[in-house]
């Protein structure tokens, strides 16, 4: 819960960062999975946007 709350929190690729140094398996494929079934599921239309940038940060952060 507390990684999925700074994965929310974050405003900016930097801020990603940070959650993720502050949580490392948030580069995992099974958290990012998650994340994205989070987003398909439970996400607002009007909020997904903002869901799905912060996702291509994580995502850009994960790649070797």
């Amino acid at each position: 819960q507390a990684a999925f709350d700074a994965f929310q929190r974050a405003t900016s690729p930097a801020d990603m960062h940070v959650a993720v140094t502050q949580y490392p398996f948030m580069i995992e494929q099974g958290f990012i999975q998650a994340i994205e079934a989070v987003i398909q599921e439970q996400v607002r239309s009007k909020h997904k946007p903002a869901f799905q940038q912060r996702l291509a940060w994580l995502r850009a952060i994960a790649k070797p």
